[in-house]
This record gives structure tokens, sequence and C-alpha cells, in this order.
């Protein structure tokens, strides 16, 4: 009997149990069965764009992530994703409103329906989920059927999600598509439509709606170049399975490596703006190191005639076999230094109609800058340098230059005066360019590099006083070569003098004007801690060792000449 009482009272708590866990499954059943299939959303922040100055607010321009949406499919492999917000916009400070067509809202002109639409004040442009759960600490997100977070990664069709507290408002009888926002910027006149594809729950306010990041963009910025402190995040996911070294060399343009911050002080972006922002990233890769590495220089290497000659006298073939075959002693070396003098007439000096003018060299070589840089110099400097010379090392401009500083932009280096990056040889763009500092502070407010531009162009002179034989004019092509402005140099010296690179310049030589024009000299100056004989036995293809000249006598070398150099090589002093 007194099991029987005991088993019943078991039977009894347990169906009370029951009863309790039911009812707690149906008052929770939302949460606990997802039932309004809830997102779980979270992003990997590989690298983050910060301030430089340490200020939490990121109050970045629109244009910095512009260049990287505009760059996604270079970096498809790299790049696995993107989250970028907008700051977020009060929509009666900034002449912003919304509005639905007729028939997609009802019940919203009066009691609770008008409080509800009345409470959304602000729009925040989004790429992710996870810019929603970062504003809205608390909130749960749904995706309607049919639909996917990855929309909002899309730049040619807009999508919004709105706070939960609308959604009992629309229309049941419209199709998915038919849940429509018009977004109008009032103060340019600009309309944008916004499909909904979601909402989200919080124990916040319903006050915000969210919607695709360059749909955003597209309707603040009603076609004006650029929104200033327009961007609250910024962070890419990778695959770090990848080479990223180019990805990062791309970000260095835009903003400062974290890890270096330092190298990147004195110098300017792509936009010529100091580096206001930087990149900070949790990956096991090294810094892209622009201050080249102090290394033990052993030897330098001079190139000398055979014959005891002073003067070298060597033709622009020998510099060309240099430059094409870097990449076989590049590794030996530390500076190659090949120097061609400098270039170009001072106009000054041949007054028009005087008989100097009459006189002057019958094939000049001038300077003529980009439609946009030279406008703005003419407006704030007046005079422009007359002479150029081609250079391959930073230590000839040092050398040319009294008391001489060189400063790069972006994230330019010593060896890119040696061989130009192929990416930047576009059109009639064929080498870099260092400028005087003057030239540099007259155009620091243009916004964008690719408007800095020198040319150097043949002028030719056929008519003179008692005219000119027409069998002794040159109908060879004339030279013209577009070089891009890298950095400048500062000097006590006079600033007369824009430095190209040899690359480009050497052009020139196709014109029969100057294919017998000569180079200077050359040095080398070679690594102490390395093996260098894939240096010397490049070298022995054209030049004959010092110590060696009798053997090559006689013979011809790799460009199929007769032997008339040799190289020296003699230690450093420590």
């Amino acid at each position: 009997m007194e099991n029987r009482k005991k088993r019943f009272a078991i039977l009894i708590i347990a169906a009370v149990i029951i009863v309790i866990a039911a009812s707690l499954l149906f008052l929770f059943r939302d949460r606990l069965f997802k039932k309004d299939n809830f997102v779980v959303t979270t992003f990997n922040s590989d690298i983050v764009i910060k301030r430089t100055d340490a200020n939490e607010s990121l109050d970045m321009p629109y244009r910095y992530t512009k260049a990287l949406m505009d760059n996604l499919f270079i970096f498809r492999q790299e790049i696995a994703g993107i989250n970028i917000a907008s700051v977020k916009y009060n929509m009666s400070e900034n002449y912003i409103d919304w509005h639905t067509p007729e028939g997609v809202l009802t019940d919203t002109d009066r009691g609770k329906g008008k409080q509800v639409i009345e409470a959304v004040k602000y729009f925040k442009g989004i790429s992710t989920l996870s810019s929603i759960v970062a504003d809205k600490e608390d909130c749960k997100i749904t995706i309607y059927e049919g639909y996917s977070e990855d929309l909002l990664m899309h730049d040619y069709q807009n999508f919004a999600i709105i706070p939960s507290s609308m959604s009992k408002y629309f229309n049941k009888d419209l199709p998915a598509d038919g849940k429509v926002l018009n977004i109008r910027n009032m103060r340019y006149g600009s309309m944008l439509h916004f499909t909904i594809i979601g909402e989200y729950k919080t124990e916040e306010e319903y006050d915000t709606l969210y919607v695709t990041y360059t749909g955003l963009s597209t309707l603040i910025r009603a076609g004006r170049t650029d929104i200033l402190n327009h961007v609250d995040c910024l962070e890419i996911d990778v695959n770090e399975d990848k080479d990223l070294n180019k990805l990062m060399r791309f970000l260095s343009e835009y903003y400062a490596d974290a890890q270096v911050l330092s190298q990147y002080t004195e110098r300017n972006n792509i936009y010529n703006d100091p580096y206001q922002y930087m990149f900070v990233h949790s990956m096991d890769i090294e810094p892209i190191e622009l201050k080249e590495n102090v290394i033990y220089e052993k030897s330098i290497i001079t190139i000398s005639r055979m014959d005891g000659k002073e003067d070298l006298e060597m033709s622009h073939v020998y510099a060309d076999a240099l430059i094409k075959g870097y990449n076989k002693y590049s590794q030996c070396i530390t500076d190659l230094d090949i120097s061609t003098g400098v270039k170009g007439i001072n106009p000054a000096d041949y007054p028009l109609g005087s008989e100097a003018f009459w006189n002057q060299p019958v094939y000049q070589l001038l300077l003529k800058y980009d439609t946009v840089y030279e406008a703005k110099l003419k407006e704030t400097l007046g005079v422009f340098p007359c002479y150029h010379q081609a250079v391959t090392s930073i230590n000839e401009i040092l050398r040319m230059k009294k008391d001489c500083k060189v400063t790069y932009y972006l994230n330019y280096m010593n060896s890119d005066l040696i061989v130009p990056r192929q990416k930047d040889l576009l059109g009639k763009i064929k080498g870099y360019a260092i400028v005087p500092k003057p030239l540099h502070e007259a155009t620091s407010d243009l916004p964008n590099f690719n408007n800095h531009i020198v040319e150097v162009y043949e002028s030719r002179v056929y008519v003179g006083i008692g005219g000119v034989d027409p069998s002794q004019i040159d109908r060879s092509p004339h030279f013209r070569a577009q070089f891009k402005i890298i950095g400048y140099y500062e000097t006590t010296d006079p600033y007369d003098t824009v430095f190209v690179t040899y690359v480009g310049c050497n052009e020139k030589y196709k014109s029969g004007a100057f294919k017998n024009e000569h180079i200077e000299s050359i040095t080398m100056k070679t690594k102490g801690d390395v093996e260098i004989s894939p240096l010397i036995n490049f070298l022995k293809l054209y030049f004959a060792p010092s110590e060696n000249v009798a053997e090559y006598a006689g013979s011809t070398n790799e460009l199929g000449l007769a032997y008339e150099y040799s190289f020296t090589m003699k230690e450093i002093a420590e």
C-alpha cells in the first residue's frame, strides 16, 4: 500500500513537471526553436581599419571604401568578406525621408502604428548583419525566406532590414518583393528603392533602418565625388591560405601599416593626404618595410674604359642591358647608379626673336606637366624647373643636390627608381619622377596622385636664319614619355631639376637626335653577406674584369660589340 502511494506521488510530480516544461516551451518557443529564423551572425575581422590618432570614431571619407569596392574583383581570391558600416544618419538633420508605395503599409496614420513609424529616426548603411549586432547589442535578426545576408554587398540592388515593430503593419497580401521602401535625399532631389529582406528584434529603441551601404552611399553622395566623415567601420576577412602580399601593398597605398607606423609619418597616401588611417591585422605577415634595411656593403664596382680615356663615352645599350637583366643579380647589390648627366635648356637663355633663339640647339628635351598639375603650378608657383636628369639611384640625387633629402609618397622605395612597378606603367606613363619641394607644396591640395605627372618630350626646331637643308631634317619619331611623381626632394641648391627614372627616359634613344648620347658613369655597391658570383658572371657578359683585360681584348661581348669597358671592384673601408 505504501509503495502504491509513492508511485502515485511520483506520477503526479512528473505530470506537473511536464506541464510546467510545456508551458515554458510555449512561452519561449521563439528563442528555443528559432521560429522566427533568427540568424546567428559573426564576422572574422582579420584586418581592421583604425585612425592613427587613436580616436575611436573612424569618421573616414567614402572614397576609401569605394577604392576597395572597385578592386574587389582583383582581390577575389584573397578577400573572403568585407564589413563596412556608415555612420548613423539622423533623417531630419540630413534632409532624408522615407515612405512606402500606396498599399504597402496599413494602419500607420494613427494610434500605435503612427508611433511606430515616427520612432524610426535614423539610417545606417551596412554590408553585413554584424553591423546591426554591433549597433543593437541584444538584437536578433530574421532574414525572410528567399533572401540572404549576401545581398547586403550588392552594388546594383538596394535592400533594407527594418525594426520588427514595423512588420505587423505591412499588408499581408503583398508578395515578398512587394515590401519596398523609397528613401529620398531632399537636399539633392535623389531617391532610391530598397527591398525589405528582414527585420530585427531588440530590447533597445526601434529607431533605425539598416540599408545596403552602397545604396545609402549613392543616395547621400548624390553625384558628388566624396562624402566626408561617412565611414564608421571597415573590416576585412581574408583567406589566410592565399598569398596576401599584393593585398597588403594595395592597402598600404591608402592606410599605414600599424606594425611600422613611424615609417608613414612623413609620407602622403594616394589621395595626397597624410596617413590618417592605419590597418591592423592578426595574421602572421611581415610588414612592408619602406625604409631599406641597413646592409653591410662590402665592395664598390665602377666601370671604366679599357683604353685609359677618362670620359666613359658609353652607349646607352650597356645601361639598358643592366636594367633588363636586373633580376638576375639584384640580390647581390644594394645600389645601381647609372648617371646620364643633367639635360634640357633654359628657355630664358634663348629669348624669342633674339640671335640666341635662332642658334639654340636644334633638338631639345623639354618638361611638360599634366594639365591639372600644370594649372595648379601656374596658379601658385609660376616658375617651373627647366632641367631634368635620368637616375636609377637616390644616391645620384643626393650627389647632385647639396644638403638633400628625398621623401617618397605612398609605399614607394629607393629600389623603384631602378625598375618601376609594372602596374604603374599604363598608357604614356613610362617611369617615375622626383620633383622639387616647391612643386610638391604648390600642388599639395590636388586630390589624387594620378594627376601628378610630368612629361619629357622632344621639341625640334627646323627653320633658322637662312633656313635648313631638308635633307638634314631628322624624320625619326619624336620622343615623348610621361613620369608619375612618387616623391619630392629638399635642398639648399636651386630647385631647377626634375629627376626621372632612367627607365622611360631611355626611350629617347630611339630618336636619331639622342642615339649617340653617352652614359657618364656606372657604379654598383655589393652586399657583404651574400654570394656575388651571379653579379660577376653577369658583368663579364658585357665588361672585362680589370685584372684580366688582356684575355678579353679583341673579343666581342653579349651585345656583339668589342669589349671596350672593364669593371673594377674595391672593398669599401669600414
